[in-house]
């Protein structure tokens, strides 16, 4: 079966994978605090012939209180 984080290519600062146009990529970042939990979001972005666009539409104008 196919494992995500086995797919090609591999993202990261290291990577000599090149992303090209109509690939589709997920981003999901995390933050975890021990003792506390975790939180994941993830976008949906696709490479296009300027650059890369979101997928998602999620708003991400977030307030701290």
């Amino acid at each position: 079966g196919f494992r995500w984080h086995e797919s090609v290519p591999k993202l990261g600062p290291d990577s000599k994978d090149v992303l090209e146009e109509g690939m589709v990529a997920s981003l999901s970042p995390g933050v975890c605090k021990e003792g506390l939990g975790g939180f994941r979001t993830g976008d949906t972005v696709t490479v296009g012939e300027g650059g890369g666009e979101y997928l998602t539409t999620f708003e991400r104008d977030w307030e701290q209180d």
